[in-house]
């Protein structure tokens, strides 16, 4: 497994932009060091997403989970910076979501139709090193010749959606409006809604700017959590990745961007995930 997905983070910046059509390995699902953990961890894994325990809600709660590769990790609670719960016409932030239990949180829906949770986690830092951020795309790993202290920002979003039943399956604008998180992959149009297949262009923020050249690596789960099909593809000039939507299931998009330290303040790794259901 090491060895696949080494191979397959190689191949990233040889990928050509356009549709999404390269298959490679899942991450290892490493947890992250933190600034209140000792020592700062050499590296960074692979960024952590939310699972709902249903993208499909039939009440006003929502249960959800923090996963990192492919398994379950504990809830991140008090690392969460800022966390929101986005409707039609409606916004709920929090500064931080506890977890009574620690494996997971729950959240309040407002409304029907489509709904996205955001969490941010801005406590944690990590040394990076130039073999790290061959993963990033080949303009995201520039200034990194050296190891490099680096705060660890890690942004994730999930796509719910509490259809009414006289209106079941309608395209919203939440799930392609911009959240303001720190690093965002914001879908241009609504991926959990349409035939199959269908292509989604997907815009990749860090740092408050779209980045063209970093790699969004994707991968297709089933109820069970085991992967069914996976890849990798770059951004354009404008910072947009097409992505095909050509299968049912759990989708995890996942994109990461270092900014080098400028001589004012260290390295910043911006990760960003989102992740939404496409029914059958």
């Amino acid at each position: 497994m090491i060895i696949e997905w080494l191979a397959f983070r190689l191949i990233i910046g040889a990928v050509s932009a356009g549709q999404v059509g390269g298959v490679g390995a899942a991450p290892p699902g490493q947890p992250v060091q933190h600034a209140d953990a000792a020592p700062v961890a050499v590296g960074v894994a692979s960024p952590g997403y939310l699972w709902p325990e249903n993208f499909q809600v039939e009440n006003d709660q929502a249960r959800v989970f923090w996963r990192s590769g492919t398994a379950e990790a504990p809830w991140p609670g008090a690392r969460i910076t800022h966390a929101f719960v986005r409707g039609l016409g409606t916004q709920e932030n929090m500064d931080s979501v506890q977890s009574p239990g620690g494996r997971s949180a729950g959240f309040t829906l407002e409304g029907s139709g489509a709904f996205v949770i955001g969490v941010t986690l801005g406590k944690g830092e990590a040394v990076v090193r130039p073999a790290d951020v061959a993963r990033v795309g080949e303009d995201g790993a520039r200034g990194i010749n050296a190891d490099e202290r680096a705060r660890v920002v890690q942004c994730a979003k999930a796509v719910l959606r509490r259809d009414d039943a006289t209106n079941p399956g309608r395209r919203s604008p939440v799930v392609t409006s911009k959240c303001g998180q720190p690093a965002e992959l914001r879908p241009l149009m609504d991926p959990t809604v349409g035939p199959i297949p269908r292509d989604i262009p997907v815009r990749v923020f860090a740092g408050g700017s779209a980045r063209a050249g970093a790699s969004v690596s994707f991968r297709v789960m089933n109820a069970a959590g085991e992967v069914t099909h996976e890849g990798v593809a770059p951004t354009s000039a404008e910072g947009v990745m097409t992505l095909t939507i050509d299968r049912p299931g759990v989708w995890v998009l996942a994109s990461e961007w270092v900014v080098p330290g400028d001589g004012e303040g260290g390295a910043v790794w911006y990760q960003s995930t989102l992740s939404f259901e496409v029914a059958p």
